[in-house]
């Protein structure tokens, strides 16, 4: 036995050999290795620092650009996407509003209504041909619009909406101020008459008995004649928490007794039932019948085609056709759902700048042709 763990010892003494040679070999390979790896993961660390460096000039770059860009005079694509970004989109109701306030309802019996009520189908092809029109008067190199800059300032401006009166002055800044400039400047290149044909200024003006009637101002080719203002459409404003998107998309639709419904609702209280209590639905229904009547009748009262229910969120734009002057025609625009559901290069004309310019040169347009 002890000559085979002899024979075992001499016989392993060939591997002891061997190991020494496998240590050093494995001893040898380690830093090699080690520093294929140290080197990898320098370049690595290199790549990422390069990387960042770029993407921060990427974006230094572009904040210069942007930066240049609005402080330069704007494109009308620019400046009607600007008013949506920086003037429309601040609506934003007071959260007190609601409690503070009870929401008032014309009083519409003995007014003009609607028989029939049903959508205007053919509207935003109509828009969108006109507005097309517009904007191929103003190629992108032309920049005749204010700055972006002075929109994102008048938006710090803007306040949350209390009531009617303050709904009324958000129009006015966000949506108002933007379609009076657009039209102005469309006046000073439409020099062929392709959409102005005559020399045109728009304004808003308050009306105390036909709610708030766009007017124009045209005079002749006549130096010396002055000028006359002539109505395109009326329009009227309902707080957001008055009239809200969901109540107008219920009850305003396609109806052929809608006349009869709104008399029916009308009913005087003493001929109510005394223990009859109205439940909030239909006080949302009468409330915004109330104010499509309302509009209507204002329509009818000033001989107009055109109208605008407008709950700042919502934007209802009615027509009539005099020739079946009972039915009243409607489209109800969202245009922050709108703008936000459609590709970028159609964001403009889905804005609310947007289709109250669209809206006006179609109100321009049809009102000269009558």
């Amino acid at each position: 036995m002890f000559v085979n763990m002899g024979s075992t010892t001499a016989s392993s003494t060939p591997a002891v050999i061997v190991d020494p040679d496998m240590r050093e070999t494995r001893h040898c390979s380690r830093p090699r290795t080690e520093s294929a790896l140290e080197r990898a993961r320098e370049l690595r660390e290199e790549s990422l620092r390069v990387s960042q460096l770029q993407r921060e000039r990427d974006w230094a770059l572009q904040l210069v650009q942007e930066k240049a860009l609005a402080l330069q005079a704007s494109s009308l694509d620019e400046y009607v996407k600007e008013c949506h970004g920086s003037l429309f989109s601040k609506l934003t109701m007071d959260p007190e509003a609601q409690h503070r306030r009870d929401a008032t309802t014309a009083d519409i019996r003995g007014k003009w209504q609607p028989r029939k009520v049903t959508k205007w189908t053919s509207f935003l092809n109509e828009q969108r041909l006109i507005f097309n029109r517009a904007c191929d008067m103003f190629p992108p190199a032309v920049r005749p619009f204010p700055r972006l800059i002075t929109v994102k300032e008048n938006g710090k401006k803007i306040v949350p909406i209390t009531d009617e009166k303050s709904m009324a002055k958000f129009i006015h800044e966000s949506i108002e101020e933007p379609v009076k400039n657009i039209m102005r400047e469309l006046q000073s290149v439409d020099k062929l008459g392709k959409i102005c044909q005559n020399d045109v200024r728009v304004d808003f003006t308050n009306d105390a008995e036909h709610a708030k009637p766009f007017e124009t101002e045209t005079t002749s080719s006549q130096p010396r004649e002055p000028y006359h203002s002539m109505m395109l459409y009326v329009w009227e404003p309902k707080a957001p928490c008055d009239t809200t998107v969901e109540q107008l998309r219920t009850l305003l639709r396609p109806t052929t007794s809608f006349g009869e419904v709104t008399e029916e609702r009308e009913r005087p209280a003493a001929v109510q039932d005394a223990e009859e209590v109205p439940q909030p639905t239909a006080i949302t229904e009468k409330r915004t019948k109330r104010a499509v009547t309302q509009t209507y009748h204002n329509m009818m009262e000033s001989c107009l085609k055109f109208g605008i229910l407008t709950t700042g969120q919502a934007i209802v734009f009615l027509h009539v056709n005099w020739d079946d002057p009972q039915t009243l025609y409607y489209h109800i625009s969202e245009p922050a759902l709108d703008v936000a559901k459609v590709p970028e290069r159609d964001a403009a004309f889905f804005s609310a700048v947007g289709q109250y310019v669209a809206f006006t040169i179609m109100a321009l347009t049809k009102h000269r042709r009558s």
